[in-house]
C-alpha cells in the first residue's frame, strides 16, 4: 500500500549497482505488474548525486524499451497470462498501450567519465540509455517475461 514507483526505481538502482541479475528481474517484474504505475508518471527524484540521478534516468529509459518490447508481442502490464486468442488480438492491436519516458529522464545528463557496475569491472555497454550517460550496467533482465 505504501509502495510507490519511485521507491521501486530506487530498489532497481540498488540491485543494478550490485549487478544482481535475479533481483533486477524480480523488481522489474514487480514494477511491470503494477499496471497503474505508468513510466511517464514517475516523478523527478531530483537526486543530488549526479551519478545516481544518471542511473535512475537510464533505468527508466531502459524500462521503456523493455516494456514496450513486451507490449509489442502482446503482453499487457498487470496481467499474468492471457488466453492465446487474447494474446493474438493484443499483438494485432493498432493502439497498443506503449510506455513513454518522463521528460526528466530523457533530459538527465550523463557522468563525465565511464563507470562500470559490472561484477568483473568490464566496460561492456548494455543499452543506449546507459551508453549515452557513460554507464556500464546490465539491466537486460528487465526484458524477461
Amino acid at each position: 500500500m505504501r509502495d510507490t514507483p519511485l521507491r521501486s526505481l530506487y530498489r532497481l538502482h540498488d540491485v543494478l549497482c550490485a549487478d544482481e541479475e535475479n533481483y533486477i528481474m524480480l523488481e522489474g517484474h514487480y514494477f511491470w505488474m503494477q499496471s497503474t504505475w505508468r513510466l511517464k508518471d514517475i516523478p523527478d527524484p531530483k537526486d543530488p548525486n549526479p551519478l545516481r540521478y544518471a542511473i535512475l534516468a537510464s533505468l527508466v529509459e531502459y524500462m521503456v524499451e523493455a516494456y514496450n518490447w513486451k507490449i509489442s508481442i502482446g503482453l499487457r502490464r498487470g496481467l499474468k497470462s492471457l488466453p492465446r486468442a487474447v494474446d493474438e488480438a493484443n499483438r494485432k492491436d493498432p493502439n497498443k498501450p506503449f510506455e513513454e519516458a518522463p521528460e526528466w529522464a530523457v533530459k538527465a545528463p550523463g557522468v563525465e567519465e565511464w563507470i562500470s557496475f559490472l561484477v568483473d569491472g568490464s566496460m561492456r555497454k548494455y543499452g543506449n540509455a546507459f551508453k549515452k550517460r557513460r554507464i556500464c550496467a546490465n539491466a537486460r533482465q528487465l526484458e524477461n517475461l
